[in-house]
């Protein structure tokens, strides 16, 4: 396999079904996708399912199989939250130090998909844009609505900002978790972020360079800080993008590549080809089809030349 131009970040749950989907969602990269990447799973399973050796990969695809830390010696921190968090910054960890050289990184969902070619459209948006960290769906969505973001901005602010005078002094000289979490949101601030601020999850892509950044700041360093947080991840991205002095940007207008919304699809499955599409999400929990719809009508585009759209 040559050197990878990109890597994938995603995490598995322990349900069967999470398997099913990441193999249809391999196969999606597979068809449209033949840069060589390495694709990093975080298995959530309390014991080890071998993921890199149970599912198929194409040839451009290099699989890594890392347990979600939550499974290991701090998953005592773990409280209520599902700990995303803490998986994507493994992932993010792993790919920075062992393939640093990457332009960028998509993170995915079980329940997202590719529906068409992606790595130019990406590749281009970092080369002509070097500061963009984090790009998607930002601040409007694939539709043209505003993002509301005001729940997530009470969360970041609940985790900067302390609620009495001794936690805030703590969170001034302390090393534990949430102390660091709340100096890191600081260093945001300082460079313009606003609460909240981030692209939504399910897909997005973040460029080589934030992760280098990230790990030479030492934000990798640890990602089990986040276990006892209950904090979306596409949120804590959006805290260190700021924090390393880097941007965001909108990509989901025709022909970019993210289809994408919280639930369900953007819109119906032969308008996200016709509008151009790469990536969509989220297949599940759609109004109008089923997951098995959707699936099945996208499988049977895959026959097509990669890049074909219909007509």
């Amino acid at each position: 396999m040559s050197s990878p131009l990109y890597a994938i970040a995603l995490a598995v749950g322990p349900d069967e079904k999470e398997i099913e989907r990441t193999r249809d969602l391999i196969d999606s990269i597979g068809a449209y996708a033949p840069e060589p990447a390495i694709f990093v799973m975080i298995d959530d399973a309390a014991e080890d399912r071998h993921l890199e050796t149970r599912l198929s990969f194409p040839p451009q695809l290099k699989p890594v199989n890392l347990h979600h830390p939550r499974h290991g010696a701090a998953a005592q921190r773990f409280t209520k939250s599902k700990g995303i968090c803490a998986a994507i910054q493994t992932a993010f960890a792993w790919i920075a130090k062992n393939s640093p050289d990457v332009k960028f990184v998509l993170k995915l969902d079980t329940d997202a998909l590719i529906i068409a070619p992606f790595f130019k459209q990406i590749e281009s948006v970092i080369d002509t844009f070097p500061n963009v960290g984090m790009m998607g769906a930002y601040d409007k969505t694939p539709n043209g609505d505003a993002r509301d973001i005001s729940y997530n901005a009470k969360t970041v602010k609940a985790l900067h900002e302390p609620g009495s005078f001794l936690q805030s002094l703590k969170y001034k000289v302390s090393n534990d978790d949430r102390a660091m979490i709340s100096r890191h949101i600081g260093i945001a601030r300082k460079s313009g972020y606003q609460y909240g601020e981030h692209c939504l999850g399910g897909a997005y892509a973040v460029s080589g360079e934030l992760l280098r950044r990230m790990n030479d700041a030492g934000y990798l360093d640890n990602p089990s800080r986040w276990l006892s947080v209950d904090c979306p991840e596409d949120v804590m991205v959006g805290i260190y993008t700021r924090a390393v002095g880097m941007d965001f940007k909108s990509f989901v207008a025709r022909n970019e590549a993210f289809g994408i919304r919280y639930k369900g699809l953007a819109d119906s499955p032969e308008n996200l080809l016709q509008r151009g599409y790469s990536v969509i999400h989220s297949v599940k929990n759609d109004a109008n089809f089923t997951e098995d719809q959707i699936r099945e009508f996208f499988r049977g585009k895959r026959g097509q030349k990669p890049g074909a759209r219909s007509q």
